[in-house]
């Protein structure tokens, strides 16, 4: 199932108030009529107003992390988003429950990572977000390059670490972000993964 698929059943379900700016940008007729029946679909559908503006916001919303995925696949840094050297030293990545269970705790290995080659040699320590019902990242672990073991059949990372992982004292919960933002490689500071209060602060 497609990150937009995921946003359009997400999008059918209450959704919570977030700070917002206006723009204006001009659409075609036709365009507008559909988005007008989407609203009203949902709306029926979820019991509360949904409006053409809200459609738009999801369909941003999964339009950023689609393109983002594909950067990633890419290795395509985002030009607003290089880092000064030593700006991060900590990969986030997406799990689920059983697979961080077995996997990162219990075998120290985290399978078939989608990462950026050119960011590897930077990346100290590696952290999962854990999908629900858990919903947070929980642990991390020190890992070093060598860690990092390509497998040209997936065209992704194994990574294999010696440590035990270690707990955070203050896990980080999801928050008031969409669940697409955790499904590519986040980059950030231990230092933030330790202070952070949710997802959307890394």
């Amino acid at each position: 199932m497609s990150i937009t698929s995921d946003m359009i059943r997400g999008g059918l379900a209450p959704t919570a108030e977030t700070t917002r700016k206006q723009i204006a940008f001009s659409i075609e007729d036709e365009k507008l009529r559909r988005l007008d029946s989407i609203a009203r679909t949902m709306a029926a559908v979820s019991g509360q107003t949904k409006t053409r503006n809200m459609v738009l916001d999801m369909a941003i919303d999964a339009f950023i992390a689609e393109a983002m995925s594909a950067f990633e696949e890419e290795g395509i840094p985002i030009l607003d988003e290089i880092p000064a050297p030593n700006f991060y030293d900590t990969v986030v990545l997406p799990g689920r429950p059983n697979g961080f269970k077995e996997a990162f705790l219990g075998e120290r290995k985290w399978y078939y990572a989608r990462i950026a080659e050119q960011k590897i040699p930077q990346i100290k320590y590696l952290a999962i977000y854990v999908g629900a019902p858990l919903s947070r990242i929980t642990h991390y672990v020190a890992v070093n390059e060598r860690n990092f073991v390509y497998n040209a059949a997936e065209g992704k990372y194994i990574i294999e670490f010696d440590r035990e992982p270690v707990a955070l004292d203050n896990p980080v919960p999801l928050g008031d972000v969409s669940g697409a933002a955790t499904r590519v490689a986040k980059y950030t500071t231990l230092e933030r993964l330790m202070s952070a209060k949710e997802f959307k602060e890394l």
